[in-house]
């Protein structure tokens, strides 16, 4: 399978506490996080879903 291009990337600043929760599936890809500042927990769920290729599974 060739890749290239698209994706996620989640910055955050050094005093952030970060812990991934979980990584890509079939196809999409999702990145869950869990950011503390100290005070309160914040959930953060993206979602990259590419156009469909050959790349997909056939359906």
């Amino acid at each position: 399978m060739k890749k290239g291009g698209g994706g996620i990337i989640v910055l955050t600043r050094k005093d952030l506490t970060v812990k991934n929760v979980s990584l890509s599936e079939d196809g999409e890809e999702v990145v869950s996080l869990v950011v503390t500042d100290g005070r309160q927990d914040i959930n953060i769920v993206t979602v990259y879903v590419p156009p469909k290729t050959s790349a997909w599974p056939n359906e």
